[in-house]
C-alpha cells in the first residue's frame, strides 16, 4: 500500500521509532526488487519498486454496498470527511462553497487537523457551512448517505497522488452517494464513468463541479 521510501515520513514520531524506521526502511529497499510478483495500490508503483515483474493493482477492497433508502437531507448537503489541512483543498473547498447562492445548500465537514480553528472561524460566519469535528465512523456513514454531495479535493499536483489511492474514495461511494473528486493519478480509468471528476483543486473547479453535480436532479445522482 505504501512505497517504502515513503514509510514512516512523518517527522513527529518518537526518536527511537524514528531510528528503528530508517533501519527497516533502508533494508526494505534493498530487497523490495527482489520478488517475483507484485500486488500494488496504484499503476505508478511498479516503475518504482520492479517494472519487470508481474503484477497485480489492487486499490482496495469494500463491503457490499448497503444502499439504504435513507432520507437525504434538505436543503442539499454537500460532505467532506477527513484531515482537515488546507494541503488537502480544505480551504478551496469552503471558498467554492461559498460562490453557490446562499440557501441553496449545505457544506458538511468532519474530522481535526491544523486547518480546524479556520473551519472553526467560517462555521461561526455563515450558518450554512456546519462543523462536526471528530465524531465516530458510524456518525461520519450515516451522514455520507443522507449527504447529496461527497468530496474528496487533494492536489493532482503533489507527487505522491500517483502512488496512493484514497481509501475514503471507496467509502464515499459504497454510500451510494454520488462523489466528486479531483482527478488524481491513483484512481484507475474503470472509476471515471461512476463518478463525477474536476482535473484540479482550484476554487474555480470545485466550485464548477459542486454546481454541476447539485444541478443534476435527483434522478441522475
Amino acid at each position: 500500500p505504501d512505497l517504502p521510501r515513503n514509510m514512516y515520513a512523518n517527522s513527529r514520531i518518537n526518536p527511537v521509532k524514528k531510528l528503528l524506521s530508517q533501519f527497516y526502511v533502508k533494508n526494505a529497499l534493498k530487497v523490495q526488487g527482489r520478488f517475483d510478483g507484485y500486488i500494488y495500490l496504484t499503476e505508478a508503483m511498479k516503475d518504482v519498486i520492479n517494472p519487470s515483474a508481474p503484477y497485480v493493482v489492487v486499490e482496495g477492497i469494500a463491503s457490499e454496498c448497503p444502499c439504504l433508502s435513507v432520507e437525504k437531507s434538505e436543503p442539499p448537503a454537500v460532505m467532506y470527511a477527513g484531515a482537515m489541512s488546507d494541503k488537502y483543498g480544505v480551504g478551496n473547498l469552503i471558498e467554492a462553497f461559498l460562490k453557490l447562492p446562499e440557501g441553496n445548500a449545505q457544506l458538511w465537514l468532519f474530522g481535526y487537523g491544523d486547518y480546524s480553528e479556520k473551519v472553526v472561524e467560517y462555521a461561526e460566519r455563515y450558518p450554512q457551512i456546519k462543523y462536526f469535528g471528530r465524531v465516530e465512523r458510524s456518525e461520519i456513514i450515516k451522514h455520507e448517505q443522507e449527504a447529496t454531495l461527497l468530496v474528496n479535493v487533494r492536489n493532482v499536483g503533489d507527487e505522491f497522488t500517483a502512488y496512493s489511492f484514497p481509501s475514503k474514495t471507496i467509502e464515499y461511494m459504497n454510500s451510494g452517494t454520488p462523489l466528486l473528486t479531483t482527478r488524481l493519478p491513483g484512481i484507475p480509468s474503470d472509476y471515471y464513468d461512476y463518478a463525477y471528476f474536476i482535473e484540479d483543486n482550484s476554487v474555480d473547479s470545485i466550485y464548477v463541479g459542486m454546481k454541476n453535480a447539485l444541478d443534476a436532479g435527483k434522478q441522475q445522482l
